[in-house]
């Protein structure tokens, strides 16, 4: 029998937004040291919100990786919030997030995806087709070293 393979669903219910912001404490706060106070913004209650799970029965799903998008002004998507679990990384889960992610953003008709990635995950951004629209500059935020990138949809 075939290991069940994940799949990528919009949130639309409180319990899988839950599981959203569950993922991402797990993942930034607790893995990574970032404070818990600034995980959860006000940017959440108007972003578009993906969650990767496992297709069971369980009830609520659970989620073991999370991205959102915030739809800007100019029409394009800020990507933001990705995470998956340690157990699945390297696996593909991420780009699944993405690419699901990015065709959401086309479906809203948004132009262009835009991000401030981690300096160590610009590479993985690359491979998905993402770019350095002002030269890779780094910068901090949050502590962290990060680029500005961007994919044109």
């Amino acid at each position: 029998m075939e290991k069940p393979q994940p799949v990528v669903v919009k949130v639309v219910t409180p319990e899988d937004r839950e599981e959203a912001y569950r993922i991402r404490i797990e993942v930034f706060v607790t893995e990574q040291g970032y404070p818990e106070e600034g995980e959860i913004d006000h940017y959440d209650a108007v972003a578009t919100h993906l969650i990767l799970v496992f297709p069971t029965s369980d009830t609520p799903r659970r989620a073991y990786g999370t991205v959102r998008m915030v739809t800007l002004p100019d029409g394009t998507g800020k990507l933001g919030r990705l995470c998956v679990a340690a157990k699945l990384r390297g696996m593909g889960a991420g780009a699944l997030l993405v690419r699901a992610l990015e065709k959401e953003a086309k479906e809203m008709g948004l132009s262009a995806i835009v991000l401030s990635a981690q300096v160590h995950a610009k590479g993985f951004y690359e491979k998905l087709g993402y770019g350095f629209p002002d030269g890779g500059v780094e910068y901090m935020d949050d502590g962290a070293p990060h680029v500005k990138m961007a994919k044109t949809l």
